[in-house]
């Protein structure tokens, strides 16, 4: 056998093992296969419905929270924004029993009408397979949630950005003073938005951009 003729048997050789490799490749899952990968993705957290159950950290502002319904919203509206609002680089194991989240906060009196709102900036999430992740980034941006008695239950009744949140003064919507927020879109500029209620929760009605020449909050947390 000539060389020409051994060089012909290894390509024929290559090319069918190259053949039989793309056919592995690219052949249909079997039933088992399809019934493998579909019970993983169950597993996954994109596939969780409801993240609510995880707990809030004990920290000064929850202990000062004494009605245990609130805290269950709370707890509830806040796992539930983890999984829908993209808050953290990965998406949270909400059903990990470890999992708890931290917060700062704030209460005032938003509608005079003796009783307290809560404003919250959820801060760390932790669970035993992610870790800690930080929700609020180097400038504090991040959400803040207000909450309150709405048809005589806790409920959430605002969404909102930033790292710091004001009352607007002398300008009120239905009763419910409105809300700003501060948010940096830089160290020398950033964004002031303003919340109005609407008779069911705060909603966004309007934002300023500013830069260096504009006064910011001093706070980095709630000034109410």
């Amino acid at each position: 056998m000539n060389k020409k003729q051994k060089l012909l048997i290894v390509a024929i050789v290559v090319l069918g093992i190259l053949g039989m490799a793309g056919y592995l490749l690219n052949r249909p899952l079997t039933q088992n296969q399809t019934a493998t990968n579909t019970q993983t993705s169950i597993n996954t957290p994109t596939e969780l419905v409801d993240c609510s159950g995880g707990k809030i950290v004990e920290g000064d502002f929850i202990k000062s929270v004494a009605d245990d319904n609130l805290k269950k919203v709370m707890a509830d509206t806040l796992f539930n924004s983890l999984k829908d609002g993209n808050w953290l680089d990965s998406d949270p194991y909400c059903n990990d029993p470890s999992a708890q989240i931290k917060v700062a906060g704030a209460k005032a009196d938003l509608n005079n009408d003796g009783r307290l709102e809560y404003v919250v900036f959820p801060e760390e999430y932790f669970d035993k397979k992610l870790g800690k992740q930080f929700v609020r980034g180097a400038s504090a941006n991040g959400p803040i949630l207000v909450f309150g008695i709405l048809n005589d239950e806790w409920a959430d009744i605002g969404s909102m950005d930033g790292n710091s949140i004001g009352k607007v003064k002398d300008r009120r919507s239905e009763g419910y003073v409105n809300l700003v927020t501060y948010g940096h879109n830089s160290a020398i500029s950033g964004v002031f938005r303003e919340y109005a209620w609407d008779g069911g929760r705060y909603k966004f009605i309007k934002e300023t951009n500013i830069d260096d020449r504009y006064p910011k909050f001093k706070t980095t947390f709630p000034n109410l």
